[in-house]
């Protein structure tokens, strides 16, 4: 396994966040619309 460049991970982890937070707010405006 290589070891990944600092702005690698970071890139990643960014990805992942901003995957999650905006996965959870179309979770929510789904929940939402039918009621």
């Amino acid at each position: 396994m290589e070891a990944l460049p600092a702005y690698e991970l970071l890139f990643r982890v960014f990805a992942f966040v901003l995957g999650a937070a905006v996965g959870s707010f179309l979770n929510v405006c789904i929940y939402r619309l039918p009621r």
